[in-house]
Protein backbone atom coordinates (compact mmCIF):
# COMPACT_ATOMS: atom_id res chain seq x y z
CA UNK A 1 0.00 0.00 0.00
CA UNK A 2 3.30 2.39 1.12
CA UNK A 3 4.27 2.17 -2.86
CA UNK A 4 0.78 2.62 -4.07
CA UNK A 5 1.00 5.99 -2.20
CA UNK A 6 4.38 6.63 -3.80
CA UNK A 7 2.78 6.35 -7.16
CA UNK A 8 0.02 8.60 -6.34
CA UNK A 9 2.07 11.33 -5.10
CA UNK A 10 4.31 11.01 -8.29
CA UNK A 11 0.76 11.67 -10.15
CA UNK A 12 -0.41 14.09 -8.10
CA UNK A 13 3.15 16.06 -8.97
CA UNK A 14 2.57 15.47 -12.74
CA UNK A 15 -0.85 16.52 -12.93
CA UNK A 16 -2.15 19.97 -12.04
CA UNK A 17 -4.29 19.98 -9.18
CA UNK A 18 -7.55 21.32 -10.97
CA UNK A 19 -6.85 18.71 -13.68
CA UNK A 20 -7.03 15.63 -11.07
CA UNK A 21 -9.66 17.27 -9.23
CA UNK A 22 -11.66 17.33 -12.54
CA UNK A 23 -11.12 14.08 -13.26
CA UNK A 24 -11.96 12.66 -9.81
CA UNK A 25 -15.43 14.53 -10.19
CA UNK A 26 -15.87 13.14 -13.43
CA UNK A 27 -15.22 9.75 -12.41
CA UNK A 28 -17.20 10.30 -9.03
CA UNK A 29 -19.98 11.05 -11.48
Amino acid sequence: MAHHNTVLSQLLKLIPRHEFETLAKQHHC
